[in-house]
């Protein structure tokens, strides 16, 4: 499994994860990417999609189709992926 770690709010960069993603992938919201969550609701149906519940909670994000995950879940899905690959 490859984490991909969205931080960025533009469309083109979250066209860029959906071209990498394969089965079974993840892909996090983090930061701005936050903001992605109505663009990303489409990934959930070719990867695991989930979001920093404190970035999602300082963005005013509350209703979400992503798993909201802490920091500490954070470093367990990264630990237990092949890769991360950030994006930017």
């Amino acid at each position: 499994m490859i984490v991909h770690t969205l931080f960025s709010d533009s469309p083109d960069t979250l066209s860029q994860v959906k071209a990498a993603l394969l089965p079974g992938d993840a892909v996090l919201l983090a930061g701005d990417g936050c903001y992605q969550i109505e663009r990303a609701k489409q990934i959930s149906s070719d990867a695991d999609l989930f979001m920093l519940t404190e970035d999602a909670q300082v963005r005013g994000i509350n209703e979400t189709n992503a798993r909201l995950i802490s920091d500490p879940e954070w470093v367990t899905l990264t630990a237990e992926s092949q890769q991360v690959i950030s994006w930017f």
